[in-house]
Protein backbone atom coordinates (compact mmCIF):
# COMPACT_ATOMS: atom_id res chain seq x y z
CA UNK A 1 0.00 0.00 0.00
CA UNK A 2 1.43 3.51 -1.22
CA UNK A 3 0.78 6.57 0.99
CA UNK A 4 0.54 9.24 -0.69
CA UNK A 5 -0.57 12.63 1.55
CA UNK A 6 -1.90 15.22 0.06
CA UNK A 7 0.13 18.65 -0.32
CA UNK A 8 -1.34 22.07 -0.12
CA UNK A 9 0.71 23.23 -3.07
CA UNK A 10 -0.15 21.69 -6.03
CA UNK A 11 2.51 20.02 -8.71
CA UNK A 12 4.57 21.99 -10.59
CA UNK A 13 4.16 20.95 -14.24
CA UNK A 14 7.51 20.24 -16.05
CA UNK A 15 9.54 22.38 -18.13
CA UNK A 16 9.08 20.30 -21.19
CA UNK A 17 5.33 20.55 -20.74
CA UNK A 18 5.44 23.88 -20.55
CA UNK A 19 7.61 24.29 -23.87
CA UNK A 20 4.71 21.65 -25.09
CA UNK A 21 1.84 24.34 -24.47
CA UNK A 22 3.65 27.03 -25.53
CA UNK A 23 4.24 25.41 -29.48
CA UNK A 24 1.18 24.26 -29.74
CA UNK A 25 -1.30 27.06 -28.79
CA UNK A 26 0.20 30.08 -30.15
CA UNK A 27 -2.90 31.26 -30.60
CA UNK A 28 -3.66 31.30 -26.75
CA UNK A 29 -0.80 34.40 -26.39
CA UNK A 30 -2.83 37.77 -24.99
CA UNK A 31 -3.03 39.98 -27.45
CA UNK A 32 -2.89 43.87 -27.06
CA UNK A 33 -6.17 45.66 -27.32
CA UNK A 34 -6.71 47.38 -30.53
CA UNK A 35 -6.47 51.17 -29.76
CA UNK A 36 -9.79 52.93 -29.26
CA UNK A 37 -10.52 55.53 -32.41
CA UNK A 38 -9.81 59.11 -31.01
CA UNK A 39 -12.23 61.28 -29.24
CA UNK A 40 -12.97 64.77 -30.59
CA UNK A 41 -13.91 66.94 -27.93
CA UNK A 42 -15.90 70.61 -28.77
CA UNK A 43 -14.64 73.31 -26.97
CA UNK A 44 -17.29 75.80 -26.35
CA UNK A 45 -17.08 79.26 -25.27
CA UNK A 46 -17.86 80.51 -22.08
CA UNK A 47 -20.72 81.82 -21.60
CA UNK A 48 -21.17 85.87 -20.94
CA UNK A 49 -21.99 86.06 -17.74
CA UNK A 50 -19.77 83.65 -16.19
CA UNK A 51 -16.63 85.33 -18.02
CA UNK A 52 -18.11 89.12 -17.14
CA UNK A 53 -18.15 87.61 -13.23
CA UNK A 54 -14.80 86.48 -13.50
CA UNK A 55 -13.62 89.88 -15.02
CA UNK A 56 -15.24 91.68 -11.83
CA UNK A 57 -13.45 89.11 -9.75
CA UNK A 58 -9.96 90.01 -10.98
CA UNK A 59 -10.87 94.13 -10.91
CA UNK A 60 -11.57 93.76 -7.68
CA UNK A 61 -8.48 91.82 -6.50
CA UNK A 62 -6.31 94.29 -8.30
CA UNK A 63 -8.63 97.00 -6.85
CA UNK A 64 -7.81 96.14 -3.43
CA UNK A 65 -4.94 97.64 -1.82
CA UNK A 66 -4.67 94.94 1.35
CA UNK A 67 -3.58 91.45 1.35
CA UNK A 68 -6.20 91.06 3.55
CA UNK A 69 -8.85 92.56 1.57
CA UNK A 70 -8.57 90.21 -1.35
CA UNK A 71 -11.73 87.96 -2.20
CA UNK A 72 -11.24 84.53 -0.99
CA UNK A 73 -9.67 85.68 2.59
CA UNK A 74 -12.16 85.07 5.14
CA UNK A 75 -12.33 84.91 9.11
CA UNK A 76 -13.57 81.35 8.70
CA UNK A 77 -9.81 80.55 7.13
CA UNK A 78 -7.82 79.27 9.80
CA UNK A 79 -4.22 79.20 9.56
CA UNK A 80 -1.50 77.40 12.06
CA UNK A 81 1.62 79.55 13.40
CA UNK A 82 4.18 78.09 15.42
CA UNK A 83 5.63 80.36 18.09
CA UNK A 84 8.82 79.61 19.15
CA UNK A 85 9.46 80.77 23.30
CA UNK A 86 11.90 80.31 25.27
CA UNK A 87 11.25 78.88 28.67
CA UNK A 88 11.22 81.69 31.26
CA UNK A 89 8.78 83.21 28.55
CA UNK A 90 6.15 80.57 28.28
CA UNK A 91 6.21 79.60 32.29
CA UNK A 92 5.44 83.50 32.31
CA UNK A 93 2.93 83.18 30.37
CA UNK A 94 1.19 79.96 32.04
CA UNK A 95 1.20 81.57 35.23
CA UNK A 96 -0.72 84.60 33.49
CA UNK A 97 -3.10 82.23 32.52
CA UNK A 98 -3.60 79.92 35.39
CA UNK A 99 -3.90 83.07 37.53
CA UNK A 100 -6.33 85.25 35.52
CA UNK A 101 -9.83 85.08 34.68
CA UNK A 102 -9.37 86.77 31.30
CA UNK A 103 -7.05 84.25 29.42
CA UNK A 104 -9.01 80.88 28.96
CA UNK A 105 -5.18 79.30 27.23
CA UNK A 106 -1.59 80.06 26.16
CA UNK A 107 -3.35 80.56 22.60
CA UNK A 108 -6.07 82.78 23.88
CA UNK A 109 -3.19 85.14 25.55
CA UNK A 110 -1.22 85.45 22.65
CA UNK A 111 -3.73 85.66 20.29
CA UNK A 112 -5.31 88.37 22.18
CA UNK A 113 -1.20 90.13 22.51
CA UNK A 114 -0.97 89.41 19.09
CA UNK A 115 -4.32 91.29 17.88
CA UNK A 116 -3.26 94.29 20.08
CA UNK A 117 -0.33 95.25 18.56
CA UNK A 118 -1.77 94.11 15.21
CA UNK A 119 -4.61 97.06 15.59
CA UNK A 120 -1.99 99.61 17.03
CA UNK A 121 0.91 99.11 14.03
CA UNK A 122 -2.07 99.22 11.26
CA UNK A 123 -3.64 102.58 12.01
CA UNK A 124 0.02 103.88 12.41
CA UNK A 125 0.86 102.34 9.09
CA UNK A 126 -2.09 102.75 7.34
CA UNK A 127 -3.51 106.46 8.06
Amino acid sequence: MTDKRMSLVPPRPKAEDKLKAFIEEPDKKVQPPEPAPPVELAITPEPEPIAALQAEQKKADKRSQYPWEATGVTPQIIKPFILRLNLPTKLKIEYIVRHSLEYRSVHDFCLQAILKQMDKDLKRLVA
